[in-house]
């Protein structure tokens, strides 16, 4: 699925990908099971002569669901701690361990906080939560922030290194090759009119 590769996914919207894929997959199974094949249009087409849709392909559609039940069976049993970073007010307080369950009513009944969460942007909100007020829920948002979605960046980073690391620089050091790899990676974007506004002029005579 296309939806989930690239950089700068956070896992849990990952999971939102793979749960809705998951619940197509039922969808599939019960319509080929009911020979109905709305979301098959090229099958008929394709295999004029035969009879599509039946409990023998359903299984095939059974199977995939199993083996997807068994690759993300960490992240369904943590479905409620994805939830709670997606969206603390929707969550069932009851669902979520205890050292959440008071800040997270506390949080449910701010008006002030369901205002900041309505009108900005996921990672906006997190940036905003009071750690002396909510310090189980700012570790857990910096927690799941800091989930790595994907293999991505590992790969470009590696990639970096070796166009980097080459022979014709025998010389590099590996601090000047942190520092290389560092400003290759982030996607910061220097202010340099700020900075030089910033510095004043000495005027030599």
């Amino acid at each position: 699925n296309v939806r989930l590769q690239g950089m700068n996914r956070l896992t849990s919207e990952q999971f939102e990908q793979v749960s809705a894929f998951e619940l197509k997959l039922q969808l599939f199974e019960m319509h080929l099971k009911a020979k109905d094949l709305s979301h098959f249009p090229a099958c008929p087409a394709m295999f004029p002569d035969r009879e599509v849709g039946s409990s023998k392909h359903a299984k095939h559609i059974q199977i995939l669901q199993q083996e997807f039940s068994h690759r993300f069976e960490d992240c369904h049993t943590k479905r409620p701690l994805f939830q709670l970073f997606t969206n603390p007010f929707t969550v069932d307080v009851t669902s979520l361990p205890a050292n959440f369950q008071t800040e997270v009513i506390d949080m449910q009944y701010s008006a002030a906080m369901k205002a900041v969460h309505r009108e900005s942007g996921l990672m906006a909100f997190n940036k905003v939560i009071d750690q002396a007020e909510f310090p189980n829920l700012r570790d857990h948002a910096l927690k799941m922030t800091a989930l790595f979605g994907s293999g991505d960046i590992c790969e470009q980073a590696f990639s970096m290194m070796n166009l980097t690391k080459s022979k014709l620089r025998s010389a590099l050091t590996d601090e000047d090759l942190q520092s290389v790899m560092r400003l290759a990676m982030i996607e910061l974007q220097p202010n340099i009119q700020g900075t030089a506004s910033q510095k004043k002029c000495n005027i030599s005579h």
